[in-house]
């Protein structure tokens, strides 16, 4: 018996006759939406290059302070932007003077890797968006800002905590090496200057590795301190937002495009096509 062919079974030639079809009839429609869309992105597009936004961005580093308190930081200038509520004058100035309509933190990664694994440095992204051209006093605004925020978070309790621990840590290890010292010198002394040559170097490599953690130690607590706690680590980088205007009509033309097909797509589904 012969396999009869499946009704249902999608005939593309006929698929594209009435695709054509629906096409043809649509040609007026089509006309009109390409020409709404490509005026509409047109006036987009002359509005952002009569009136362009402007962007201020910079980047900042960090030993101690996270993402979610940075977000905070976000969250509290954007708000204060919108609602028109200053917490302070430091943040009223810097909105009003740069006409300020937007910021944004992001975490990045560096582009070099540290060799110290045990590094924790954290690079945030601040990007400003301003309505006009900022001021050439905006830099020393956008310092001020970051030293307020630097402040806050002076008195944060983790901040606070682990400024302590840090202390206490380095000085228990700075009288460690202290005592190592007076030990080695008095051993040195009344050793034998031909013998016990493996006690001494046992004695100097372990005063090498107090002194290593003493370092280390010094360092994280010299982070805790409240000029290192936050610092912009990077110029002020000021450019027009609309970096790519002709991206713009392209957009245009994809919309007008899913239009259409959204457009044949509906007759060739709900209408009867000859």
């Amino acid at each position: 018996m012969e396999m009869q062919p499946y009704q249902d079974e999608i005939d593309l030639k006929e698929l594209g006759k009435k695709v054509v079809k629906v096409t043809q009839n649509n040609k007026k429609r089509f006309t009109t939406l390409l020409i709404i869309c490509l005026g509409l992105s047109g006036l987009y597009l002359a509005k952002q290059m009569i009136w362009p936004k402007y962007k201020s961005e910079f980047v900042v580093k960090s030993f101690h302070i996270r993402m979610d308190q940075m977000k905070s930081v976000e969250d509290l200038i954007n708000n204060s932007i919108q609602s028109e509520l200053y917490q302070d004058k430091t943040l009223e100035k810097l909105i009003i003077q740069n006409d300020l309509r937007k910021i944004s933190i992001q975490e990045i990664k560096p582009d070099i890797t540290s060799l110290d694994k045990d590094d924790k440095t954290k690079f945030y992204r601040f990007e400003f968006l301003h309505q006009s051209k900022p001021k050439p006093t905006s830099i020393i605004d956008f310092d001020s800002i970051v030293s307020k925020i630097k402040l806050v978070y002076a008195n944060n309790n983790d901040i606070l905590e682990g400024k302590q621990r840090a202390f206490e840590a380095f000085t228990e290890i700075d009288s460690l090496v202290e005592i190592a010292k007076l030990a080695g010198q008095e051993f040195k002394q009344r050793a034998n200057p031909n013998g016990n040559m493996m006690v001494m170097n046992d004695l100097y490599q372990s005063l090498g590795g107090l002194l290593n953690q003493k370092n280390a130690l010094k360092k994280e607590y010299m982070n805790y301190k409240d000029e290192n706690l936050l610092y912009i680590a990077s110029p002020v980088v000021q450019s027009k937002k609309l970096q790519n205007p002709f991206i713009i009509p392209l957009i245009g033309l994809a919309i007008w495009a899913l239009l259409c097909v959204l457009i044949i797509g509906f007759e060739l589904v709900f209408k009867d096509i000859e």
